[in-house]
């Protein structure tokens, strides 16, 4: 549970009258008592309405301590602009937001179901209103956008098998913070070198992975900055890739950095050709082993690094023996996999299987969230 924050430290108290005023208040800014007829008596007085007037527009009250600046496009004709927040308002409002993605729960601060579809879209949003104000007032911070990437990298995987969810929207945003990280041209402090090494070693592996925020040339100008740890194991992972080693990059990628919030989030990037390693690496023992010879499973499961691999094979084409406890491999071409081939693997990108899930409706989707012990190394970035 996340310590209250103080009012009007996320967003500015001009909008947050605004947005009351035209019924502007998102599901997961309400007060916790949100219906106006049982309205707390702390709230602000400009919010005070008559009670025609709110069952009229059937608005709810905004939380101060809840609410955060939205992102308002000048293109459609919203002119009016509130004072930007400062850095130490948009440090507090990052972590809220991140905080808020790994501690979601199936209801609103005032009781209301709510999907963790709407929680992401509420937080990307948000990022982006971060992105304005740091442009507007003419900052750069390489902690805020870090914090952005990081949570942009999560996003995409938690959301990977939810056809509501604009993939196309959140690689932007990914796009974006990987950009505006460079523009802090300071001199880097230690810790900041750390980050440039992170955000390297992150680019490098949606480059392997074909996500391609960067050109190769904008990279290459980027690593004069030295070779940190993270970026020489993804330059590693990478060179492993390319060489077609792929039981060598299965391993790289469960055993990780000894940066944990590094290894999970690298995973992360890569899951969407985790099924492509496995079907190379498939490949290469089927011919190995091929002539109809039955392999153990839990042998091929410890190969591919899949907990589910009978699933998986089958889906290659191949068969189960009689007794169901080994896989039959032969010579023939194994089938491509469908399009739609799940991307979520929670047991190997975030951690070994320990622990019910919790269960989060998205829209007509279930969208399954990992477990809290999976979590425990991404609750500080």
């Amino acid at each position: 549970m996340q310590p209250r924050r103080a009012p009007y430290s996320m967003c500015q108290k001009e909008e947050c009258d605004d947005r009351q005023s035209s019924g502007e208040v998102s599901i997961l800014e309400r007060a916790p008592t949100s219906s106006f007829g049982n309205r707390p008596l702390s709230l602000p007085a400009a919010f005070q309405k008559s009670a025609s007037q709110i069952k009229a527009k059937e608005r709810f009250v905004i939380d101060p301590c809840l609410a955060v600046s939205k992102y308002r496009r000048s293109a459609a004709g919203m002119t009016e602009r509130y004072p930007p927040r400062t850095m130490e308002q948009l440090i507090v409002t990052v972590q809220y937001l991140q905080q808020l993605l790994i501690e979601a729960t199936p209801t609103s601060p005032d009781g209301v179901p709510v999907s963790y579809l709407s929680v992401v879209e509420f937080v990307q949003d948000r990022f982006r209103a971060v992105q304005v104000d740091l442009t507007r007032s003419m900052q750069a911070s390489k902690r805020i956008q870090l914090s952005i990437i990081r949570s942009q990298i999560l996003i995409l995987y938690l959301m990977a098998d939810v056809p509501e969810y604009s993939t196309k929207l959140g690689t932007d945003a990914l796009k974006a913070a990987l950009s505006n990280y460079w523009q802090d041209t300071n001199d880097p402090t230690e810790i900041q070198r750390d980050w440039d090494d992170e955000v390297l070693a992150y680019t490098l592996l949606l480059h392997v992975c074909c996500e391609e925020p960067f050109s190769f040339l904008e990279l290459y100008r980027k690593l004069y900055r030295g070779k940190g740890e993270l970026l020489k194991w993804s330059l590693r992972l990478a060179g492993e890739w390319a060489q077609g080693n792929w039981f060598i990059v299965l391993k790289l990628l469960r055993e990780g950095s000894s940066h944990a919030t590094f290894s999970a989030l690298a995973r992360c990037c890569l899951a969407r050709q985790l099924s492509h390693v496995r079907w190379n690496a498939l490949k290469m023992y089927n011919v190995t082993w091929g002539k109809a010879e039955a392999v153990p499973l839990d042998d091929v499961a410890r190969l591919l690094m899949k907990e589910d691999a009978a699933t998986f094979c089958q889906a290659c084409g191949l068969s189960l023996t009689d007794t169901k406890n080994a896989i039959l491999f032969k010579m023939s071409q194994l089938k491509q996999l469908a399009d739609r081939f799940p991307v979520r693997d929670d047991d190997f990108v975030l951690g070994p299987s320990g622990g019910p899930f919790r269960s989060v409706i998205v829209a007509k989707t279930s969208l399954k969230l990992p477990s809290s012990k999976y979590m425990t190394n991404l609750s500080s970035f």
